[in-house]
């Protein structure tokens, strides 16, 4: 419960923190450019003045002001930013406009004369930073006065001009209304990324969980599967001994009791052996002894064990290979029960018919099918087959018993042995088991 509680305040910060450094990233950058383009604006425009004022000397000189008027009307005309442009000079220690564009005030205001006469003494150029109306709506701008100096060094005229800043103010909004959206979409992203987090970690906490009811279910199974295996032994020990006559004769009736009760003390030991097996694999505890194996003697052998119960059902039960068959490197117990639990399933699911056994050397390998003429199976089944505790459920199949871990059992045993298992079915046909083995290479 800490645990998670100290992952939802670190999630929290997350969201607050993370977000709060790009919002201050996105103002300091904001800032830094309107600075930057405040700096670039004022110089432009102390240059603008400066070129202004240079161009208006010979036509103050020659007090050609009508023509310098035309100028300047013209400039505002093709420089739109570059507005209220006035020449001033005095004239019987009074400034004077002599010229000025249309969009100049015809007359001086206090500041204006102040930012004259101290860029006229200082013979540089004074900006001041001004909120103005364009069009209607309100603007920032820069004022420059900038003197014009003749060859002799006298300052004749002031040039006093406005340079707006709007393109400069749409490019910070838009610069602004970026870094806004991306601010958003890394918030969204941050969230997104939580939230997968969190359900990540709810998943790992969920498959722990689960790894840590399989291993004590696993820890039980193993516990219980010992715990039977010892009293169904002996049951079956004390089983036969009665049914050989061992305590004294028995009659038919209390015969056929006995081997109703021995049928399912052996049903009970297959089911303590198969979870016996599972709880191995489980465990990793299983062992193989990976030795040359001649399959071809092994299928012999379990062959003639199951001749009985095959021609009690009148099953052809045959084998097709060859004296030359490889031999394969694997554990001969595991293959003998990998072999023994097919070729039984196979018996067991076929009311008549036959069950063929084939081989078939391959470059690396050899291959073995069980194939037989049984009730087969959906396609939906086949996919579930190899599944722990499935089992086939049809009204044909309703009857055999089983307990679905056998399948499971041996298909661990043929991949750990490094071999392949593969099932080919169609209901009403039969069934095909195919099982590829590796070579032998001593």
């Amino acid at each position: 419960m800490k645990k998670e509680k100290l992952e939802i305040i670190y999630s929290l910060g997350v969201i607050l923190v993370i977000p709060a450094l790009v919002a201050l990233n996105t103002i300091l950058l904001v800032r830094s450019t309107r600075s930057a383009f405040n700096s670039e604006l004022r110089r432009k425009a102390d240059l603008v003045n400066a070129v202004i004022a240079e161009a208006a000397k010979t036509e103050v000189a020659l007090g050609n002001f009508q023509e310098l008027d035309a100028k300047l009307q013209k400039l505002e005309e093709s420089q739109p930013a570059i507005t209220a442009t006035s020449i001033i000079r005095e004239e019987s220690g009074k400034l004077v406009i002599v010229a000025s564009s249309k969009s100049a005030s015809q007359e001086l205001d206090a500041s204006t004369e102040l930012q004259v006469k101290i860029a006229s003494e200082r013979r540089l150029p004074i900006a001041k930073f001004v909120n103005i109306r364009n069009d209607g709506q309100l603007a920032q701008a820069w004022n420059v006065a900038t003197p014009a100096i003749d060859e002799t060094g006298n300052v004749i005229a002031v040039v006093s001009s406005t340079i707006l800043t709007t393109d400069a103010e749409e490019a910070i909004d838009k610069a602004f209304t970026t870094s806004f959206i991306v601010l958003l979409v890394s918030i969204v992203v941050i969230i997104v990324l939580l939230f997968r987090h969190f359900k990540l970690v709810g998943n790992i906490r969920l498959l722990a969980r689960q790894k840590e009811i399989n291993q004590t279910m696993s820890d039980f199974l193993s516990v219980a599967t010992h715990e039977l295996k010892a009293p169904t032994s002996i049951i079956k020990g004390y089983i036969s001994n009665v049914m050989d006559g061992t305590f004294g004769p028995i009659n038919e009736q209390i015969d056929n009791q006995l081997k109703t009760a021995l049928s399912q003390t052996d049903r009970l030991n297959g089911l303590v052996q198969d979870l016996l097996n599972v709880s191995r694999i489980e465990q990793g505890r299983v062992a193989y002894n990976m030795t040359a194996v001649d399959s071809t003697k092994l299928l012999v052998m379990i062959i003639d064990n199951y001749k009985v119960f095959a021609a009690d059902k009148s099953l052809e039960l045959k084998l097709e290979t060859t004296d030359t068959m490889p031999l394969l490197k694997c554990d001969e117990g595991r293959l003998q029960e990998i072999f023994t639990n097919l070729i039984d399933n196979a018996i067991k699911y076929t009311k008549e018919g036959s069950v063929t056994i084939t081989q078939k050397a391959e470059t690396d390998s050899v291959v073995t099918t069980i194939k037989d003429t049984g009730f087969g199976m959906s396609p939906d089944a086949r996919k579930r087959l190899f599944q722990r505790f499935y089992r086939v459920q049809t009204e044909n199949t309703k009857g055999i018993s089983g307990t679905g871990l056998g399948l499971w059992i041996i298909k661990q045993y043929i991949e750990a042995m490094g071999g392949t298992i593969e099932v080919e079915s169609m209901e009403g046909v039969g069934s095909e088991f195919i099982v590829s083995m590796p070579l032998s290479k001593d």
